[in-house]
């Protein structure tokens, strides 16, 4: 009588199984152990507690035996263990077995809560900013630039900049002259690469070129007597022209600023009409800023040669 009946529990829940994709969904894990009176078994989501757990037979063409959950723990895949309720086929109510769930009895599998984005450096773009740089050629009071940095992937960012200064390099002999005639540019770019929320690490390449006063080239003049030039000018007396690759650290010392320490292995300085000159070069660089616009004071030094520059924001 007792087998009598167990059978028909038995069909009726493997007609049930069979039909159960008309009417519902089913979650689908494996059986993982199996004691005398419970089972274990993994899910790719979370099971309510109480649920039927159907151990299937063969290849899922029957139903095993049944269990009713207890237990879910973990965070994906989520194991669930659970009171054996009865066994229809108990050479494949085993480890290794396919067993499903009524989807309605399965928690949706919570989305995970995107890591918060890392706080990756702010760039603090210039825009449109007043430029003005002194250099060992001159001085350049009043000019315009320009810098905009543009998003690769994450962590990974392009910083273009580029400003020119026309009025004036003051006289080294007179602080209230000015000429008109001297002109100071600049052109840079970067490539920074974040590493953690508070540094970066860029390769950069640095352009400049600057006519000043006599007075001033008189000074270079004076300063590289004696000095071994590796190859030929090909500026014009007066105009010193630099390059170089530039390799840096950018640390964040606040959501506001940023300190940038940087090395030229090897910085070409065209004396015009004199001779180039290579030698390396030390980079500083400070930035405070915010989105409606910041402040950048950065200089270069050499042996032979220094420069600085101030930005200041008109426009974003």
């Amino acid at each position: 009588m007792a087998r009598g009946v167990l059978s028909a529990v038995a069909a009726a829940t493997a007609c049930i199984a069979a039909c159960a994709p008309a009417w519902c969904g089913r979650l689908y894990g494996e059986v993982t152990s199996v004691t005398e009176n419970a089972i274990t078994t993994s899910f790719p989501a979370a099971v309510k507690p109480g649920s039927a757990m159907i151990v299937m037979s063969g290849d899922g063409e029957s139903v095993a035996g049944m269990a009713i959950s207890q237990h879910c723990r973990g965070r994906g895949p989520y194991e669930v263990s659970g009171a054996i309720s009865w066994i229809s086929d108990p050479m494949n109510f085993k480890t290794g077995k396919k067993v499903y769930v009524n989807s309605l009895n399965a928690s949706a599998i919570p989305a995970k809560k995107p890591a918060p984005p890392r706080a990756r450096p702010t760039p603090h773009d210039l825009g449109i900013y007043y430029y003005s740089s002194a250099q060992k050629v001159g001085y350049g009071a009043l000019g315009l630039g320009l810098e905009k940095s543009l998003n690769l992937g994450t962590g990974v960012s392009l910083e273009l900049d580029g400003g020119i200064t026309g009025l004036a390099a003051v006289g080294a002999d007179n602080g209230g002259s000015f000429e008109t005639s001297s002109l100071l540019k600049s052109l840079n770019g970067r490539l920074k690469l974040n590493l953690t929320p508070g540094c970066a690490f860029y390769s950069g390449y640095r352009w400049s070129k600057g006519k000043g006063t006599d007075d001033h080239w008189d000074i270079i003049t004076k300063d590289l007597q004696g000095k071994t030039f590796a190859a030929a000018s090909s500026e014009d007396s007066g105009v010193v022209a630099l390059r170089g690759l530039e390799y840096g650290l950018a640390l964040h010392v606040s959501p506001t600023a940023s300190l940038s320490v940087g090395y030229i292995p090897a910085l070409r300085t065209d004396f015009g009409g004199l001779g180039v000159i290579s030698e390396p070069a030390r980079t500083a660089e400070l930035r405070f800023g915010d989105p409606k616009g910041g402040i950048r004071i950065r200089g270069l030094s050499g042996e032979d040669y220094w420069l600085a520059d101030l930005g200041i924001t008109i426009s974003r």
